[in-house]
């Protein structure tokens, strides 16, 4: 996902953009038109489910004890951001496991997300034609 919203991927869409702007026949392309709303509409999905996946590491981080710490992840990592914390700092490995389930929860809702995004942002330029299908589209843009 993070392709979507790369420099390189906006600097191909502005260069549309500007042919479109140019052409008639180009702005109502169908082609460009779904791959623009696919990288616009798919763009803050892939930024979301990163986020998911930094808060996984923080909270996930934040429950080992003192005398666990040497097995979480952050006691492994090179950079030394997190530091150990202080001594008689209990374990909480039920949170954790709650944790990580719910990261995991949402990381499918994600996926589920994708899914509709997809077909919605792909089925898009038939619905400038054909009501029925931008009625479609406009509820499953609500689902994702």
């Amino acid at each position: 996902m993070d392709f979507i919203l790369s420099p390189t991927c906006r600097i191909v869409i502005f260069s549309l953009r500007a042919v479109q702007a140019r052409s008639v026949q180009k702005r109502f392309s169908e082609g460009l038109l779904k791959y623009m709303q696919i990288s616009f509409g798919l763009g803050y999905i892939g930024i979301s489910n990163d986020l998911v996946g930094l808060l996984r590491c923080l909270l996930v981080n934040a429950t080992f004890g003192s005398d666990r710490y040497a097995e979480s992840p952050a006691a492994s990592s090179k950079d030394g951001v997190m530091k150990p914390p202080p001594e008689g700092t209990p374990d909480m490995p039920k949170t954790r496991f709650w944790v990580r389930r719910f990261t995991d929860i949402v990381n499918l809702l994600y996926i589920a997300a994708t899914v509709t995004g997809i077909i919605a942002n792909s089925t898009y330029p038939q619905g400038m034609k054909d009501s029925a299908v931008g009625n479609r589209n406009d509820r499953l843009r609500l689902v994702f």
